[in-house]
C-alpha cells in the first residue's frame, strides 16, 4: 500500500502507482490576479495532485464601481 505517491509502501517495498484520480476539486485560493489550484486525491496511494484551475481568477470588474475604482 503506497503512501507517498512516488510508490514507496510503507513496509520500504517500491512500485509504481497507476494513480487513481477523482474529481479534482478547487482549493479556493484564486485572486483578482491570477487563476487558482484545484487538487484530487489517487484512491490508491493518496498521492495528491494540484493543477492550476485555468479560468478561476476573480472577475471583480461588475463591483469596481462600487469602491470608486
Amino acid at each position: 500500500y503506497a503512501t507517498d505517491g512516488k510508490g514507496t509502501c510503507v513496509c520500504g517495498a517500491t512500485t509504481t502507482c497507476a494513480h487513481n484520480y477523482g474529481e479534482y476539486i478547487s482549493d479556493g485560493n484564486a485572486t483578482c490576479e491570477q487563476d487558482g489550484t484545484k487538487s484530487a486525491t489517487c484512491s490508491i496511494c493518496k498521492h495528491v495532485d494540484t493543477v492550476t484551475d485555468a479560468g478561476s481568477k476573480l472577475n471583480h470588474a461588475g463591483i469596481a464601481g462600487l469602491f470608486g475604482v
